[in-house]
């Protein structure tokens, strides 16, 4: 029965896990980097735990040790709920505020620290329990953890993202202790086990839970009040109130404000690129949460395709504003809820104008509307005379060539694909783009005199004059040459570097020194892949350094696939529990597969033909990243043959420190060597570098490292040793 327990720790840890995953994402508005600084904290804390226990001596009662940490489970992991619920409070963040990347790492360091120690000493324990009670078997025991983590992270990713914190919680607090009652035999054990059991049950069906929930998620909101709250593949959408003013974020980017807080940029948007066109019929608005609609509305449109991906947005806007059902009962308004690059190629209409408003490309997904790729597919969908249109961020008093690197990039993806492109300044840049000449401020100003002037605030001709200023627009086009030719700018899905610039902008809100520093590690990050390089020359041991590489290895890709599937739909929530669970599955099946493939050849050989396999599958990815990233299904494919590549090779090693009675190298330092790498990869490669240098020359990169290791097992194997 200890087997039997280990596979409902594994549900009740990857759900946790998961869990807090979905609760931090919405705290920092950098989606992506947020995931790479979790993954090498969930890393570090776990294999600092299962180092920890290993100096513990062994337990006379290892079924006492195993309820003890399973009470002191239930107990770390709700308190790391409820501190990220409260991180935003504790540092008292403003509504839609972002919070600084020193922030982001300490805060959830500190949150994941307790839960994650102890989910690395809970193993050991299990480990030590098994080995008391049953016949010991370490690939056994891994097989069993790995299809509950599997299982876990299946019934995560297909429906419980969606709903609340607490009642997660409760569902793996209950799972936790019906896996207890079978390491129990006597009733009072069993009795003092089922009270906490049917309270959890209980609370699980009762108001009580989803007040608490609502309760605890007020916290990072502090004085407002939730109005509505919705999870979906997307992530967080919510709404707030404040002395009745409404506020909608999503994942803590604002979207939405009524009274309109932007009043004056929003008529900007929702007016000028419109005027361009002299008889505008068919309009695409992509995103926007409605923000835009009614101005657009004010002019003579025959068509409006609205295409907002996360129906969460529709749902609460719909349900709280009625003074907007005018425009959701048009009939010249169709919304879909999809994603805006999959409508656009399944679209046979042309249109005259496509609206890009969304905020500012902070995350993968929402930097894909940016890029060279979808520039070319909108402009597919224009009329002769059509036009494109978005917004960026203007200048800050910190860092302007931040902001122009930001500005440049997405500038250099949009003349690559139009013929021209005119930059309107301002606190947020309107770039719009067109196959046709733009016209003259003149006409666009006549064009204005056709709008009723009560639905005009701001808009006027004089506005318009300063607005659109000859020496202001091309001072600002000037710029954006002169930053594009210096640099080489140019923002792509596989490089996404408007990304990355927006990271830095946003940042230097907080640190304009640490803005400065990451960008230039971004320039000379070269000398990181040397330092890597060197120290991997250094290293006498094959073994730790094949261990380090092969957990780096499998971090990296496994980063390059969660941010490749990011890049083209965004549903982060839902797919990184399934990235997680093919993965594992993968791992299974390679340590099953170990002890089956070639047995009588000597295990040196079989490191190098596993290390000749992982040199093909990194070339294979990279091929797959160049010209399919956008299917899935060889993301998935690649995603289980890096698992079992890895599984294989742990297992090989294990088998080697088997061989040397710990001569060289024990269990316990090949787990680590291979976590550290995982760790660093994660930190420094998820975290950063891998947005930075873009997917191709990450992969790239890791093909070279395992090119390295393929060529020293090479070497071993061909002197027989």
């Amino acid at each position: 029965m200890a087997y039997f327990f280990s596979s409902v720790y594994g549900v009740c840890t990857s759900l946790i896990q998961l869990l807090l995953f979905r609760e931090i994402l919405p705290i920092f508005q950098g989606i992506d980097i947020s995931i790479g600084i979790y993954a090498s904290c969930s890393f570090l804390f776990f294999a600092a735990g299962v180092y920890a226990f290993s100096l513990i001596k062994s337990s006379k009662n290892p079924k006492k040790l195993v309820l003890i940490n399973a009470l002191l489970f239930i107990f770390f992991s709700f308190f790391s709920f409820v501190f990220i619920r409260n991180i935003r409070n504790f540092l008292h963040v403003s509504i839609g505020g972002d919070i600084s990347l020193k922030s982001t790492v300490l805060f959830i360091s500190v949150a994941l620290s307790s839960i994650t120690f102890l989910e690395g000493i809970s193993l050991g324990s299990i480990i030590q329990l098994i080995k008391n009670a049953e016949s010991y078997s370490l690939k056994k025991l891994a097989k069993y953890i790995g299809a509950g983590s599997i299982l876990g992270c299946l019934l995560y990713s297909s429906f419980l993202f969606q709903i609340l914190g607490i009642k997660i919680l409760l569902v793996t607090y209950s799972l936790l202790i019906l896996g207890l009652l079978t390491l129990v035999r006597d009733k009072k054990n069993i009795i003092i086990i089922l009270l906490p059991f049917s309270l959890f049950f209980s609370l699980l069906f009762s108001d009580t839970a989803a007040k608490f929930d609502k309760y605890l998620l007020n916290r990072n909101f502090p004085d407002t009040t939730i109005e509505e709250c919705k999870y979906s593949s997307y992530g967080q959408v919510v709404l707030l109130q404040r002395n009745n003013e409404y506020y909608l974020l999503s994942n803590n980017i604002l979207l939405f404000s009524s009274p309109d807080s932007e009043i004056l940029h929003s008529e900007d948007f929702g007016h000028i690129p419109i005027l361009h066109h002299e008889d505008p019929k068919n309009i695409l608005v992509i995103g926007g949460a409605t923000k835009y609609l009614p101005m657009v509305f004010e002019h003579k449109i025959d068509k409006i395709d609205y295409v907002e991906a996360d129906n969460s947005v529709i749902e609460i806007i719909k349900n709280n504003f009625s003074h907007l059902g005018y425009v959701f009962n048009d009939k010249r308004l169709n919304i879909y809820n999809t994603n805006a690059e999959n409508f656009i190629k399944q679209s046979k209409l042309k249109y005259d104008l496509i609206l890009i408003e969304l905020p500012a490309p902070i995350t993968l997904y929402l930097n894909s509307y940016y890029t060279k790729e979808f520039f070319a597919l909108a402009k597919n969908s224009l009329t002769s005379s059509g036009f494109l249109a978005l917004t960026l961020p203007g200048k800050k008093v910190f860092l302007p060539f931040i902001t122009s690197e930001l500005n440049a990039s997405v500038f250099e993806a949009l003349r690559q694909n139009f013929n021209f492109v005119r930059a309107i300044p301002g606190r947020l840049n309107i770039l719009i783009a067109s196959q046709d000449k733009m016209p003259y401020r003149l006409y666009i100003k006549q064009r204005l005199y056709k709008i009723k002037e009560s639905a005009i605030i701001v808009m006027s001709k004089r506005y318009l004059d300063d607005k659109m200023d000859t020496e202001k627009t091309n001072w600002l086009m000037d710029e954006l040459d002169r930053t594009t030719q210096e640099e080489n700018l140019l923002n792509t899905r596989n490089n996404p570097q408007a990304a990355m610039f927006t990271l830095l902008y946003k940042q230097s809100e907080f640190s304009p020194y640490l803005s400065i520093f990451l960008d230039k590690i971004a320039r000379f990050s070269y000398l990181i892949v040397l330092c890597i390089i060197g120290i991997f020359f250094l290293s006498k041991s094959i073994y730790k350094i094949t261990s380090f590489t092969c957990g780096a290895t499998a971090s990296w890709i496994n980063f390059t696939a969660v941010f490749t599937l990011q890049s083209y739909n965004g549903q982060v929530l839902s797919k990184i529990g399934i990235i997680s669970a093919i993965f594992m599955l993968g791992i299974i099946l390679g340590n099953i597969l170990s002890s089956n493939l070639k047995k009588h050849m000597p295990l040196n050989k079989k490191s190098f033909f596993a290390e000749l396999s992982f040199l093909l599958i990194t070339i294979i990815w990279f091929f797959v990243l160049k010209f399919g990233g956008d299917n899935p299904i060889p993301v998935y494919i690649l995603l289980l043959a890096t698992g079992i590549n890895s599984g294989i090779e742990f297992s090989y090693l294990m088998n080697i420190s088997d061989l040397y009675h710990n001569k060289i190298e024990s269990k316990l330092k090949i787990f680590l060597y291979g976590t550290l790498g995982a760790w660093i990869a994660s930190f420094i490669g998820g975290g950063f570098l891998i947005l930075s240098w873009g997917m191709e020359n990450s992969i790239l990169f890791i093909a070279a490292l395992k090119f390295l290791i393929f060529c020293r097992w090479a070497d071993l194997t061909k002197r027989g040793l």
